[in-house]
């Protein structure tokens, strides 16, 4: 199975120190499928990279408010559920052996 590598950046209000960027990192680290994580606590942001094919975002998301993260609300929340859909389609779409997809999909087949 192909690898599908993302590369994301997580909002995360009130974080305060270097220890809770570490606590951060813990948490996200031993998620199956994560590549890189680097919390800052003086930017705000949890960058994460993943393999889509063995976690997505939102178990990212849940693991981070697991620990006690805040996520960062208005755009970001809008953000986040419309990468949560394209991740599930994407993958989807990976996994098919049919080539369905948005653009093909399988109710539109002429058999």
């Amino acid at each position: 199975m192909k690898d599908c590598i993302k590369i994301r950046e997580i909002p995360v209000e009130k974080m305060h120190c270097i220890g809770y960027e570490a606590r951060i990192e813990r948490a996200i680290g031993v998620l199956k499928g994560i590549r890189q994580v680097n919390a800052d606590y003086q930017k705000g942001l949890v960058a994460v990279e993943y393999d889509l094919m063995e976690v997505g975002l939102k178990q990212i998301e849940e693991q981070l408010q697991k620990v006690g993260c805040n996520l960062g609300g208005g755009f970001y929340t809008f953000k986040s559920n419309l990468l949560h859909f394209t991740e599930e389609n994407e993958k989807s779409n990976l996994l098919s052996s049919h080539g369905e997809c948005c653009s093909n999909p399988k109710f539109l087949d002429k058999k």
